[in-house]
């Protein structure tokens, strides 16, 4: 029986007819045999007609896939070339020259001395320059210009790459040796003299109830931008700028001597400031 509610089958359901929709059941009497064969072929022969335009009408699978495929392809094909173009910059930046030069900070001074003896407190000076560019100026033309430094002594080594517009490592060395003249051009070196560098810094603890140990030597220096240099000749040097050496420093020198006076039971940096004056 039919009812008037029920779904319509699909298109594509006509592709699935039984096979025994067009036989006869029962048996058929002689009369009507001739009607059902008749009737039989008129219908299968509308079965082929509703195959045929089903067949015509439905999507071409192998067209379908195509498309899809050149859609991916196209896709693919755009994503490889963002990749090959990120290789391209990254290739760029790997194989842009890296130039290197190194500058002796202590030369002009020795240059300038006239004898042995202002000759090696010159030598002392750039090694005392060397840890204040080091302390207060380094860190941040490394982040700025992606350059590194490397230091010895006096001695530092730049390595880095060319500037937009610079061509050679000519230009490239001079323009670090004119921004290292800028950094240190308000900067002086103060010789405290021979206070056995090495074991007075050896007897400056780490921390100290009376303020007086190398944390607070520390907090010192970056709150005036004043590096106390232990160097390698048993000198301690302040380097900073005159007015911060000038009038800054009465804690730093006083701590310096504080240490020293247990070491050696004579006020170098008290008697030298006092000198100054």
């Amino acid at each position: 029986s039919s009812s008037s509610g029920a779904v319509p089958p699909p298109p594509h359901a006509r592709l699935h007819r039984p096979a025994g929709r067009c036989q006869v059941r029962g048996m058929p009497s002689a009369g009507s045999s001739a009607r059902d064969e008749a009737s039989c072929a008129a219908e299968s022969n509308l079965h082929e007609q509703d195959l045929a335009e089903a067949i015509d009408t439905s999507p071409d699978p192998s067209a379908a896939s195509a498309a899809h495929a050149g859609a991916s392809s196209a896709q693919t094909s755009s994503v490889l070339e963002e990749d090959l173009a990120r290789l391209q910059l990254q290739q760029t930046d790997a194989d842009a020259p890296r130039m290197a030069f190194v500058v002796d900070l202590a030369e002009p001074l020795v240059a300038a001395a006239t004898s042995e003896a202002e000759k090696r407190e010159a030598a002392t000076a750039g090694a005392g320059l060397a840890q204040w560019l080091q302390e207060f100026w380094i860190a941040s033309q490394e982040r700025k210009h992606e350059v590194t430094f490397k230091f010895k002594g006096s001695c530092l080594q730049l390595e880095g790459g060319l500037a937009p517009g610079e061509t050679s490592a000519a230009e490239f060395e001079q323009r670090w040796r004119k921004l290292i003249s800028t950094a240190l051009k308000k900067i002086e070196v103060e010789d405290l003299g021979d206070m056995d560098s090495a074991e007075l810094r050896a007897a400056i603890p780490e921390e100290d109830a009376g303020g007086k140990g190398m944390a607070d030597l520390r907090a010192l220096e970056q709150s005036l931008s004043v590096k106390v240099a232990f160097c390698g000749d048993r000198h301690v040097l302040l380097v900073g700028a005159r007015p911060k050496l000038q009038k800054k420093c009465f804690a730093i020198r006083n701590l310096l001597s504080h240490y020293h006076w247990r070491l050696s039971g004579r006020d170098v940096a008290f008697e030298t400031m006092t000198a100054a004056k």
